[in-house]
């Protein structure tokens, strides 16, 4: 599946699922900005190798 056939996806149906993704911390980036600018999130903790990804981690002891 192409970026045609993923944006037509999101077109069509408001939400993208992507699964078993193993990508590099660039092609995410590069992922990402397809879809416009990237908004730097101040209050995750960023990537070590790319700060302009944010770092959702949930911990086993989060509720």
């Amino acid at each position: 599946m192409g970026w045609p056939e993923i944006r037509q996806a999101f077109i069509d149906h408001a939400i993208i699922v992507i699964r078993a993704q193993d990508i590099s911390a660039d092609a995410h980036i590069f992922f990402a900005s397809r879809w416009g600018q990237i908004n730097e999130n101040r209050f995750f903790t960023p990537h070590p190798d790319a700060p302009n990804i944010a770092l959702v981690l949930k911990e086993a002891d989060h509720t």
